[in-house]
């Protein structure tokens, strides 16, 4: 389906379509405290603060300062498999299954230390409705009401070289949720695409949680055959994209 990386374009009644996606990405970050370095579970570090007094709290901070002194750099590649199907006029349901290959290099004063996992991730399943369009046959302008749920299906809690580490997990172990609006409008030479969504997520394992998100895109597909002028390439159709994202802090045992 054109313009959508969840897979959920609208499509017509009766239709299935399949494909796959391929992306990877590498982002850099602070060293996360690991399981066992990390506070037990419903023992939040607010509660430590509150019985040891000012001076215990500083001391704390300076020593999880030093513990957690490095850089933790991550590559991830992800094959998504989406399956779409529109049982009736005007709503289109996609299964999202996921295959994450994961890598993280640790740094820290001491050494580095390398370490990858991979397997099924968390499958979602996305659903679109029209909402308005302006004719039923054909339509050149419509509009998308779309729903989003996360289950945790992948793998979440697997501990690598001695540790667990979230950002490693192919599943986040949380329940996640969103919703959003998109519209397309068709010219004769092309189309142009506009959508906004918002992402909810819930805690995860190993008392990890990621920051919600707000996802905006704008996108413009021209036939390659219509840029040439050349009708035998137009089932080449080049796409340019802006995407923004904007996500509130993580969160891991009760801290930002």
């Amino acid at each position: 389906p054109s313009f959508s990386s969840s897979g959920a374009s609208a499509q017509e009644a009766g239709d299935f379509s399949m494909y796959l996606e391929v992306r990877g990405w590498q982002k850099q970050s602070g060293l996360l405290p690991h399981d066992e370095e990390a506070a037990p579970s419903g023992h939040e570090p607010e509660d430590a603060e509150a019985e040891e007094g000012d001076g215990a709290e500083a001391e704390h901070e300076h020593e999880d300062a030093d513990e957690h002194e490095g850089s933790e750099q991550s590559s991830s590649q992800r094959l998504d498999l989406y399956l779409s199907w529109t049982p009736i006029d005007r709503a289109t349901f996609t299964l999202d299954l996921p295959w994450a290959f994961n890598a993280i290099t640790e740094e820290e004063h001491d050494g580095r230390a390398y370490s990858t996992l991979a397997g099924l991730g968390d499958v979602s399943l996305l659903a679109s409705v029209v909402a308005w369009r302006n004719r039923d046959a054909l339509p050149s302008t419509w509009l998308e009401l779309r729903a989003f749920g996360k289950a945790p299906t992948g793998q979440d809690d697997a501990k690598v070289d001695g540790s667990r580490d979230p950002h490693l997990q192919p599943g986040t172990g949380s329940w996640d949720f969103g919703f959003g609006a998109a519209v397309v409008h068709r010219f004769e030479w092309g189309a142009l695409y506009g959508s906004l969504f918002q992402r909810w997520n819930q805690l995860g394992s190993l008392d990890y949680q990621y920051g919600d998100a707000l996802l905006a895109n704008l996108a413009l597909e021209v036939p390659l055959g219509h840029v040439l002028g050349r009708p035998a390439l137009d089932v080449l159709i080049p796409g340019f994209e802006l995407n923004f994202r904007y996500a509130g802090f993580d969160r891991q045992d009760g801290e930002n």
